[in-house]
């Protein structure tokens, strides 16, 4: 090597050192310990703090805008839902004449609080209920269903999801008139054990007069039949627009004269399974499948 090499060798070498001496000069000092624990603890707040806000918020389902349990509804009312909410009891409709009115607004009420033997809303004779664009989940009982209807019901536009058993039944009374549009029943949860001719969606009983117009029922697997009319009821069903059963066992139709009371037995009505009787009356042709 010669001198001139040397020499810028020599200057390459130094100028390097006196880099990495201002380099790490201007580098911040670690963390101490104590910074990391401080740091790791903060994180781990924020994630708490996360996690207990999204806990909080499904806790605080605010309560449905109606009494429950023991109070009486005996005069005429509308609720307008404005939000989700949740019922931990039934709501009760008496008097004479009385009309009970909600505007669901597209909002669901939860009742998967309540036991199974409790209903949604029940209502008693010389009663009306009038339920429009609502998602009801949970709730229901034998025979007497999520919404166990008095002496005339509307409901439209509605989904039935996770009811235990049974969605509709009527009547309380000696009979009513009820009109059901746009209705879907799903996931209907339970079995029937000695509950001759109840039905997952609706239980027609005491001379009721139901015209559906539209309604799909999807995965009832647990009981006699989508649509029954209960033994000696001597109720009509009178079905319009479009009508599917989906994942529905074991029959669609259940007629009073015949008889489950439980899902081993179902064979015995194998001849007449799927067949609607002579009180359900169907349109010629059929009603369509619908979207």
């Amino acid at each position: 090597m010669t001198p001139n090499d040397r020499k810028a060798a020599d200057f390459a070498s130094s100028a390097k050192r006196n880099w990495l001496r201002w380099f790490y000069r201007t580098m911040p000092p670690p963390p101490s310990a104590l910074a990391m624990l401080s740091l790791m603890g903060g994180v781990f707040l924020m994630l708490s703090v996360s996690l207990v806000s999204t806990r909080s918020e499904a806790q605080t389902v605010p309560d449905c805008p109606w009494p429950v349990g023991d109070t009486r509804i005996t005069a005429s009312v509308t609720y307008t839902l404005t939000e989700d909410c949740k019922v931990t009891d039934r709501m009760r409709i008496f008097g004479s004449g009385t009309v009970v009115t909600i505007n669901g607004g597209g909002y669901s009420v939860d009742a998967s609080a309540l036991r199974a033997s409790k209903s949604i809303i029940a209502s008693w004779p010389n009663t009306n209920l009038i339920v429009d664009n609502i998602t009801f989940i949970g709730g229901g009982r034998n025979h007497a269903a999520a919404l166990h209807l008095g002496d005339g019901a509307t409901i439209s536009n509605t989904t039935f999801r996770n009811v235990y058993r049974s969605a509709i039944a009527a009547s309380v009374g000696v009979g009513g008139t009820y009109t059901l549009t746009n209705i879907l029943v799903e996931d209907v949860q339970g079995r029937f054990f000695n509950y001759a001719d109840a039905a997952m969606a609706v239980s027609a009983n005491n001379n009721a007069v139901f015209t559906i117009n539209n309604m799909v029922v999807r995965n009832a697997l647990q009981g006699n039949a989508a649509i029954g009319i209960i033994r000696n009821g001597g109720a009509t069903v009178t079905m319009t627009g479009c009508f599917t059963a989906d994942g529905v066992w074991p029959q669609v139709f259940l007629a009073a004269s015949i008889l489950l009371e439980s899902r081993e037995n179902a064979a015995a009505a194998s001849a007449t399974a799927g067949q609607p009787s002579a009180n359900i009356r169907q349109p010629q042709p059929q009603p369509a499948e619908c979207p």
